[in-house]
């Protein structure tokens, strides 16, 4: 029996991919930026895995950003599993490997997560215009690099799972 080791993979990438964000995030700190681009953790998995891969890279995901984050825990889960929810009622009308597909798609699964966390989360006692303006450009400045970066990670996630010669076209024949 060969062991398969596609979700072990996939959630070293995230990890691999958080840590990353969080010193990108800690370098953008003094110009008053914030980059958030969770779909990363999300995006390869919801297109390439099955379903109970993807669920389970989603909610373990999400729980290890929560652990880290000064919020409720298991928002992450839930809003990635709501998100991922609605990525599998699309991704049969998507070709995964066209580059400007899966960035759409990353764009409008990133704004949902934004728009989510926002509304979660709050405003944290900040006055509405100022806490609003800083939201709005954190989401233009996240959306932006998304856009440059979107396609390339999908891409580089499927070479390393085929660098550790995990065969994922059998499982897209699967899906």
């Amino acid at each position: 029996m060969k062991t398969d080791y596609r979700l072990i993979v996939v959630l070293a990438v995230n990890a691999i991919l958080y840590v990353f964000l969080s010193q990108v995030n800690g370098l953008l700190a003094p110009l008053a930026l914030h980059l958030s681009i969770p779909v990363v953790y999300l995006v390869f998995s919801a297109l390439y895995l099955k379903m109970s891969h993807a669920c389970a890279v989603a909610v373990l995901s999400g729980l290890t950003i929560d652990a880290a984050l000064p919020v409720a825990f298991g928002c992450h889960s839930l809003l990635f599993v709501l998100a991922y929810a609605l990525i599998i009622s699309i991704r049969l009308r998507l070709r995964r490997e066209n580059a400007y597909h899966v960035t759409f798609l990353s764009l409008g699964a990133n704004f949902f997560i934004f728009a989510g966390l926002t509304l979660l989360t709050g405003f944290q006692g900040a006055p509405m215009g100022s806490s609003l303006l800083r939201l709005l450009i954190d989401l233009i400045f996240s959306q932006l690099v998304l856009a440059v970066v979107a396609a390339s990670v999908v891409a580089a996630q499927r070479r390393i799972l085929q660098i550790f010669q995990i065969d994922i076209a059998s499982e897209l024949q699967t899906l």
